[in-house]
């Protein structure tokens, strides 16, 4: 992708992965937002994990980081908590995160 910015980030969410494979990001930072900030679901570390894995093997960026798709501000504390405790599970799993 030939823009003149350092990284991009991509709601996963809601994007569809295939658009964002069909990309190279050798030369940017990419940012995955995982963990849905819309509601109180939990996602599967492990599926998340395979996502970040295949979107990093097709796209190849210079770095790769996880995040949540928005502010955490309207979930429930608990709810959040436990969204953040995944994302980490997500940032230690995925290959070159």
């Amino acid at each position: 992708m030939d823009l003149p910015v350092s990284g991009l980030g991509f709601d996963i969410t809601t994007t569809p992965t295939s658009s964002i494979e069909k990309h190279s990001f050798a030369d940017k930072i990419l940012t995955v937002g995982v963990i849905n900030s819309f509601n109180t679901a939990i996602e599967k570390p492990q599926e998340c994990i395979k996502q970040v894995d295949e979107i990093n093997a097709q796209t190849k960026p210079k770095e790769s980081y996880v995040s949540n798709n928005f502010d955490l501000e309207y979930v429930p504390k608990e709810f959040a908590m436990n969204k953040i405790s995944v994302l980490g599970e997500i940032a230690r799993g995925a290959k070159d995160v």
